[in-house]
C-alpha cells in the first residue's frame, strides 16, 4: 500500500504483480512497509560534484517525472466546497526572504532530523535551525495553561495529531523574517502535507535543496518509544506515535515523492550510525553549498531555479482549525457547507443507482433514522437517549449485533472467527454478512413507534441495499466530530473496556474507511435534502437537546405539558455536591388548580417517609436552600414541593445542590384550572411564562414524569406513588448510570481485559446476575432458568475463576448459562476475563439503601457491597453490558 501511494501507477493490478514476483525473485521472508520503494533510497549517496561556470552549481530543477502540476493538488486538503459558494484560496501573505540557502529537513518522527540539525548548524557557523516543533513547544510553554487556543493546539500536539494549518504558516513566517543575517536556514518538520507544500511555494517560492533522513518504520516506533522513556515528552505515548507515524505515511511521503520528481531531493540511510549519517551530511552541504568556502552567502549557489508546485488555487477552504460541517442541527440546505470531519479529503460523492422508492411491503411502517458518525462520534450514548425520550422507539446498531455474533460464533465457526478479526482490526464486514443480519433484525420491530438505526450505511452498496430493501428513509442525523475529538473518545473507551477494535492501528483504519466510504454517503444524503447535522465536540447532554429537537418533528417524545417552549440554563447540573444528602431528590410542581400541595405532602411522608419541603410562593436563595438540605443529610428522601420554578430556581439548586433525580408536574388544561378550580387567568399567563420553561428544560434531559390532575385526589396520589417508583428504579444507587449523583464512587482499573471466549467452554451466552445484601438473586436465577428450556443456573458466590471454569466446562451444550453472584470484585473479574472470558451480559438486581435497610440487609455487608461490587458494576456499565432490574418492586 505504500509503494500504491508513493508511485500511483496507472496500472495497479500491474504494479502488484510486480511486487509480488519481486518477493519471489528474491525470496524475501520478511515484508517491510518500504520494501517496494526504489531502493536506491538505501544506497551511499551518489557524488556530488560542482558544475558550471566558476563551480557554480546549475539549478537542481528538472522536469517532473511524477508528479504535474495537477498532481499535486490532486494530494493536497480538498474537502468538498461549500453549498451555494464559490472555492476561494486564502492568501498567505509575503515576507522578506533571506538571501541564504534554505533547506527543508524531512524524514518520519524519530528519525534524528533535530540531532543532525544540531550537528549542521555546530559545523556551519551562521547557518539556523528551524525546527517547526520545537517552534510549537515554545509557544505552547510560553502563552501557557491561560491562553484557550494554545490548550487546544498543546491537546493536538501531544495527541500526535495536525496542529492548524495558519498556526504553523504564522510561525514559519515570523522565524524566516528574523532570519535575514544568517548564512543558511534549516527547516525541520515542514512541509508535513501537500498544503503545507503549496503554501511555502506561495509564501517563500523557492528551496535549494531537500533531504530526508529515510528508516524503516520499526526504527522509528522504537526510536521514538526510547524517547519517550528518557524525556518523558507528552506526544510521544503510543498512541500519539501511531497517530504520527500514520500520519506520515499517508501524507508526508506524497510530498517527499514531489520534491524528488523535482530533483531537490537527497535520501540519507538513516539506518546507520549517527556519526556515518552525519558524514553524508558534511559530503553533501561541502559540495552543494562550499565547494572549499566556508561561507555559503552569496557563493557557488543558483536561486534561479523555482521549484515546480501548482499554482492553480485550491477548490475550497475548510472551516478554520476544524474542518467539520459548519452548522449545527440544522436541516441540509443551499448555505451549509459539506463535510470533511476532521479529514483533509473527502471522497466524490457516490453515484446512487438504486433509488428510494418508499418502504417495502414487508418491513415496519414507522419511521426509520439514521444515526451517523465517524467512529468515536457519540453514537451508541445519543441513540440511548433517543430510545429512553420516545416510547416504542428501539435501536438497531449493527456494531451491537456483530459484535454479539461474533462473541458467541468466533471460538467454533471459521467464519465468525475471520469476522471478529477483521473488526479487531479496524475492517469492514463483507457487505453479505451485513444484509444476513439487518433484514431479519428491521421485520423483528414491526410495532415500533421509530427504528433507529446506528452506524448504518456505511457505503455506497449499503445505501442501495436499503434502498431495495427497506427503503422509506426518514432522515438521517450526522454526529459530527473531529477528528481529534473522535481519538480521544476512542482512546477513553479503550481504556475503560479493552475493546479490541480500539486499538491504535484499528482505530486508524476505521477512520481511514470511514474518510474514504462513509463520508462520501453522508454527502450524497445531504445533496437529496435528508441529512441533519449535529456538532458534537461538546458535551453529550447539549448534543441531545440539539438532537431531540430534531427528532420531535418525526416522532412522538415522552407525554409531557403542550407549549413547552425551553429555556437556556447557565450554570448545568454536574451532579450531587459531596457536602449534600445522597438521598434521591424529587421535586414536584402543581399547575395552578392541579391540587399538588396535599397529594404531594401526603405521598412524600406517608408513603416514602421522605422529607418534605413545600416552597410554594416562597423565594429561597441559595444560602437557605444549602442550609435545608445540609439539616436533611440522613434524610431516606427528599420531595421540594413547589420548587424549582424559574430559571433562577433551576440554577441555584445546580449550583448548590445538584444531581436533581427527577420532577414530577401534576398538570391539567388551562379551561380546567380556570373554570373547574377557579384559578384566575393571570396566574395561569404566569405559570406558562415562568414554569413551562422550566418543565421543558427537565423534559429534554429525560427527568420529567406528568401526572394528571384533572381527577380524584386518591387517583393523584396513586400516580404519584407509581411516578416516585419508577424515579427510584432509575436511580442507580452504585452511581453508574448517575454518576453525577456519586462522584465518590472509585474507577477500578483493570489490568486483564476480556479477550472473548476461551476453548473448552460453552460457546452461547453466559449471563452474570449480581444483587446486593438480600437480593434475592438465587430465587431469581431459579426462576430465569425454569422459564428458558436449556439454560443452566450456576451458584457462583464464593467461588475462585478456576473453579467457575470446571464447572462451566460441565455445561458446553447449554443455550444460556446464568451465574449467580459472580464477579462481584476486581480480582474475580480478572479471573473470569483470564480464564473463561467473553461476558455476555451482566444484569444487577438493584435496591436503594432504604430498601435494603427495610429488607433486614446486615449494614456491614452494604458497605462491602459498595465497596467491591459497586466499582465493578460501574466498570461493566461503562463497557455497555450492564442492565439494571429494580428490586424496590414485588418479587415478581
Amino acid at each position: 500500500m505504500t509503494g500504491l501511494m508513493y508511485y500511483r501507477p496507472d496500472d495497479h493490478i500491474d504494479y502488484l504483480l510486480k511486487c509480488l514476483e519481486k518477493v519471489k525473485a528474491e525470496n524475501i521472508s520478511s515484508i517491510n512497509w518500504n520494501l517496494f520503494i526504489d531502493q536506491r533510497r538505501k544506497t551511499p549517496l551518489p557524488p556530488i560534484t560542482p558544475n558550471g561556470e566558476n563551480g557554480r552549481v546549475q539549478s537542481l530543477s528538472r522536469e517532473p517525472s511524477f508528479v504535474t502540476q495537477n498532481t499535486l493538488e490532486s494530494m493536497r486538503a480538498s474537502p468538498l466546497p461549500p453549498i451555494g459558494s464559490n472555492s476561494h484560496t486564502g492568501s498567505v501573505g509575503t515576507i522578506k526572504i533571506p538571501d541564504c540557502p534554505l533547506v527543508l529537513v524531512m524524514g518520519g518522527p524519530g528519525s534524528g532530523k533535530a540531532d543532525q540539525c544540531k550537528f549542521l548548524v555546530d559545523k556551519y557557523k551562521g547557518w539556523v535551525h528551524l525546527s517547526m516543533g520545537g517552534l510549537l513547544r515554545a509557544e505552547r510553554k510560553k502563552h501557557g495553561s491561560p491562553n484557550k487556543g494554545w490548550n487546544q493546539i498543546g491537546s493536538l500536539m501531544d495527541s500526535g495529531d495536525m496542529v492548524p494549518e495558519n498556526v504553523v504558516l504564522d510561525l514559519l513566517k515570523q522565524n524566516l523574517e528574523k532570519c535575514g543575517s544568517a548564512a543558511g536556514v534549516l527547516i525541520e518538520g515542514f512541509p508535513r502535507t501537500a498544503d503545507q507544500a503549496q503554501q511555502y511555494n506561495d509564501l517563500v517560492g523557492r528551496v535549494d535543496l531537500v533531504f530526508v533522513l529515510d528508516s524503516e518504520e520499526s526504527t522509528l516506533r522504537e526510536s521514538l518509544n526510547q524517547r519517550k522513556r528518557s524525556s518523558g515528552r507528552k506526544d510521544d505515548t503510543v498512541d500519539a506515535i501511531e497517530s504520527r507515524l500514520a500520519f506520515f505515511r499517508e501524507n508526508t511521503l506524497p510530498v517527499i515523492k514531489h520534491y524528488d520528481d523535482e530533483g531537490r531531493l537527497v535520501i540519507i540511510d538513516g539506518e546507520r550510525a549517527k556519526s556515518e549519517v552525519q558524514s553524508d551530511l558534511t559530503t553533501l552541504f561541502e559540495n552543494i553549498f562550499f565547494n572549499g568556502s566556508k561561507n555559503a552567502k552569496g557563493t557557488n549557489i543558483s536561486h534561479s531555479g523555482q521549484p515546480h508546485p501548482p499554482p492553480s488555487p485550491k477548490p475550497s477552504s475548510p472551516r478554520p482549525g476544524s474542518g467539520r460541517y459548519s452548522r449545527t442541527a440544522s436541516r441540509s440546505g443551499s448555505t451549509l457547507s459539506r463535510p470533511a470531519s476532521g479529514f483533509s479529503r473527502v471522497d466524490p460523492e457516490p453515484d446512487i443507482e438504486v433509488a428510494d422508492t418508499g418502504r417495502k411491503d414487508d418491513m415496519p411502517t414507522c419511521p426509520i433514522i439514521f444515526v451517523m458518525g465517524g467512529p468515536g462520534s457519540g453514537r451508541s450514548e445519543q441513540c440511548e437517549m433517543i430510545v429512553a425520550r420516545y416510547p416504542g422507539s428501539v435501536q438497531v446498531s449493527m456494531g451491537e449485533i456483530l459484535r454479539e455474533q461474533t462473541s458467541r460464533l468466533a471460538s467454533s465457526d471459521t467464519k465468525w472467527s475471520t469476522i471478529k478479526r477483521l473488526m479487531d482490526e479496524g475492517n469492514m464486514v463483507p457487505e453479505d454478512v451485513t444484509t444476513e443480519l439487518l433484514l431479519p433484525e428491521l421485520k423483528k420491530h414491526s410495532s415500533a413507534t421509530a427504528i433507529i438505526l446506528n452506524g448504518f450505511p456505511r457505503t455506497k452498496e449499503q445505501v442501495e441495499l436499503f434502498n431495495a430493501s427497506v427503503g422509506g428513509l426518514t432522515t438521517a442525523i450526522l454526529l459530527d466530530s473531529d477528528d481529534h475529538h473522535m481519538k480521544k473518545r476512542l482512546r477513553k473507551r479503550r481504556d475503560m473496556s479493552g475493546r479490541t477494535d480500539d486499538a491504535p492501528q484499528a482505530v486508524t483504519n476505521r477512520l481511514t474507511y470511514y474518510k474514504h466510504h462513509t463520508l462520501p454517503v453522508i454527502g450524497y444524503l445531504d445533496g437529496i435534502q435528508q441529512l441533519i447535522v449535529v456538532n458534537t465536540d461538546r458535551d453529550s447532554d447539549d448534543v441531545f437537546v440539539d438532537v431531540s429537537a430534531e427528532l420531535d418533528k418525526f416522532m412522538r417524545p415522552s407525554s409531557k405539558p403542550t407549549n413547552l417552549l425551553g429555556v437556556a440554563i447557565k450554570i448545568p447540573d454536574e451532579g450531587r455536591r459531596n457536602d449534600m444528602p445522597p438521598c434521591p431528590i424529587i421535586a414536584i410542581i402543581g399547575v395552578p388548580g392541579g391540587n399538588a400541595d396535599e397529594q404531594a405532602r401526603k405521598v412524600a411522608e406517608d408513603k416514602f417517609n421522605f422529607t418534605f419541603f413545600s416552597l410554594t410562593d416562597q423565594t429561597v436563595t441559595g444560602s437557605e436552600l444549602t442550609a435545608m438540605m445540609s439539616a436533611s443529610v440522613g434524610a431516606e428522601g427528599i420531595v421540594l414541593h413547589g420548587s424549582p420554578i424559574n430559571q433562577q430556581q433551576v440554577e441555584d439548586f445546580n449550583k448548590y445542590v445538584g444531581g436533581m433525580d427527577g420532577v414530577i408536574v401534576i398538570d391539567c388544561g388551562e379551561e380546567y384550572s380556570v373554570s373547574t378550580r377557579g384559578v384566575d387567568t393571570a396566574t395561569v399567563k404566569q405559570y406558562k411564562k415562568n414554569v413551562l420553561p422550566v418543565l421543558a428544560h427537565y423534559d429534554d434531559f429525560g427527568k420529567l414524569t406528568v401526572v394528571n390532575g384533572e381527577r380524584s385526589g386518591s387517583e393523584i396520589f396513586d400516580d404519584l406513588s407509581k411516578a416516585i417508583e419508577e424515579i427510584l428504579a432509575k436511580k442507580k444507587t452504585f452511581g453508574v448510570t448517575s454518576k453525577s449523583s456519586d462522584s465518590s464512587l472509585e474507577r477500578i482499573e483493570v489490568n486483564v481485559p476480556d479477550q472473548g471466549r476461551q476453548p473448552g467452554l460453552p460457546t452461547n451466552l453466559i449471563v452474570a446476575v449480581i444483587g446486593g445484601p438480600n437480593s434475592a438473586t438465587d430465587s431469581q436465577c431459579k426462576q430465569v432458568t425454569e422459564k428458558f428450556p436449556g439454560s443452566v443456573h450456576v451458584a457462583a458466590q464464593g467461588m475462585s475463576g478456576t473453579e467457575l471454569e470446571t464447572e462451566l466446562k460441565k455445561t458446553t451444550d447449554a443455550k444460556l448459562v446464568v451465574i449467580e453472584g459472580y464477579p462481584q470484585s476486581k480480582q474475580q473479574l480478572e479471573e473470569f476475563n483470564k480464564q473463561i472470558g467473553g461476558l455476555s451480559r451482566v444484569i444487577v438486581i438493584d435496591s436503594c439503601e432504604m430498601h435494603l435497610k427495610t429488607s433486614g440487609a446486615d449494614a456491614d455487608a452494604i458497605k462491602a457491597y459498595s465497596k467491591n461490587t459497586l466499582p465493578v458494576l460501574a466498570y461493566i456499565e461503562d463497557m455497555g453490558k450492564l442492565d439494571v432490574v429494580s428490586s424496590c418492586y414485588s418479587i415478581h
